[in-house]
């Protein structure tokens, strides 16, 4: 069935669930996810650290880049905490991938 033979709704159910590319959903996703990034707690309290440290000139020494980079990890480590949990994923570790390491070493070992 060719997509000008579709109705309006069987068009938004097919760009919904992924079958049908849409430019316009595209675009209005990747501002959604900018939106989000931009607008976020994280970001803002580390614009505000980034002008405090441009502001006071604390990017001419080497100890304040080597902070200014480690609280920059931090955010972004706190950003993608914050993802996790909102969305109660869970990180869960495959025991048997590590079984299967110990027996392909020993294998290799008795060899």
């Amino acid at each position: 069935m060719a997509n000008q033979e579709l109705t309006y709704k069987q068009k938004l159910d097919l760009i919904r669930n992924g079958n049908l590319w849409c430019w316009k959903t595209f675009w209005v996703g990747i501002v959604s996810r900018l939106q989000k990034i931009i607008f976020s707690r994280e970001f803002v309290v580390f614009v505000i650290y980034t002008i405090a440290m441009w502001r006071f000139d604390l990017f001419i020494s080497e100890n304040g880049l080597i902070h200014y980079t480690i609280i920059s990890g931090l955010f972004i480590l706190v950003e993608s905490l914050r993802i996790l949990i909102e969305h109660k994923t869970t990180m869960s570790i495959n025991t048997d991938f590590g079984a299967k390491i110990l027996k392909e070493i020993k294998l290799i070992k008795g060899a």
